[in-house]
């Protein structure tokens, strides 16, 4: 959680044993990330579900930072839906995409409930007949696509206090559209996740459902995904973050993205963070390299990032409310 009291953060602070295992959980976490060097992506439909989960997540190279009270968290990883607001979203990027979020989280039923909405609207190949992943919603030629998503989850502690867990599940109800055939399915999302150290740990289960049958018909983007993230540790004045994630499709192929971040607070209720990532890049000649940043003013934050998509630069802001 944010601190409400900067002026702790105005003098100089040795590292501290939590900043030592940060760190070192920080080079664990990363040094996985070469493993997605290799991934290949197959054809996928929906890939509006493969999008980061919000503008923090995007300029993380994808990693979320689950510890850290956040709405986009419902897209993310069930075990770590965020409470308190609501965020919109959008994806701007030369061409003809046209992407948008909300999500909103309250306290709810013994735990946390979430409820989020997603659209994309782009000219792209068929499912069936595209290779997948990011690239189809940045091209400017091919029929025309629409997916909308509609997701609910719910998050509560494990029965019993199992191990420390929160378990979480979201059911997502997605419309697939291409030119002029259409298909309805359910997904869902499970997951677990508890704090190890100075580490919030995710484990989900992402996009488990039917193939959709648009054209010849395509799976969705089922993934098992270990993500990590933690924030707050001191260094002197600053706060560090560091989060990432690694995944392993069905066919086996391997993807992953992480970064770091750094916050500072001049005064109280006014926080700039600054971050850094990278992500692999199953297709195209894209960049690894991800950016962003973050102003809170209050209850008000402003998230931008930056990333490429198929030698495109690609901008993701979002605002929120908490």
């Amino acid at each position: 959680m944010l601190p409400t009291d900067s002026s702790t953060h105005l003098s100089y602070h040795p590292i501290r044993p939590d900043m030592r295992r940060l760190l070192s959980s920080s080079l664990l976490l990363l040094a996985t990330l070469p493993l997605a060097a290799f991934a290949q992506t197959p054809q996928r439909a929906a890939p509006l579900l493969e999008l980061d989960a919000g503008a923090r997540a995007a300029g993380l190279g994808g990693g979320s930072q689950v510890g850290v009270q956040d709405p986009d968290h419902l897209f993310a990883h069930p075990a770590f839906l965020g409470s308190g607001g609501f965020r919109v979203g959008a994806w701007i990027a030369d061409g003809g995409a046209t992407i948008t979020s909300l999500s909103a989280g309250t306290s709810a039923l013994g735990g946390r409930v979430g409820v989020g909405v997603r659209a994309a609207e782009w000219n792209g190949a068929s499912p069936a007949e595209g290779p997948g992943g990011l690239d189809d919603l940045f091209d400017d030629e091919g029929v025309g696509r629409t997916t909308v998503a509609a997701t609910i989850g719910y998050v509560r502690d494990a029965p019993f206090d199992l191990l420390g867990l929160e378990v979480g599940a979201t059911a997502t109800l997605l419309s697939e559209r291409a030119d002029v055939a259409r298909d309805r399915l359910v997904s869902f999302d499970v997951g677990v996740g508890r704090e190890i150290g100075p580490l919030d740990v995710a484990l989900s289960a992402k996009n488990l459902g039917s193939d959709v049958g648009v054209g010849a018909g395509a799976p969705l983007p089922l993934r098992y995904e270990l993500a990590a993230g933690g924030y707050g540790s001191r260094l002197g004045p600053l706060d560090v973050g560091v989060a990432g994630r690694i995944a392993v499709r069905d066919d086996e192929e391997v993807v992953g993205g992480g970064g770091l971040e750094i916050g500072y607070y001049p005064v109280v209720g006014r926080t700039f963070i600054v971050r850094v990532g990278g992500r692999s890049v199953p297709e195209g000649d894209a960049s690894p390299l991800t950016l962003g940043g973050t102003f809170i003013a209050d209850d008000l934050t402003v998230d931008y990032a930056w990333r490429d998509v198929d030698g495109s630069g690609v901008h993701v802001v979002s605002f929120g409310w908490r």
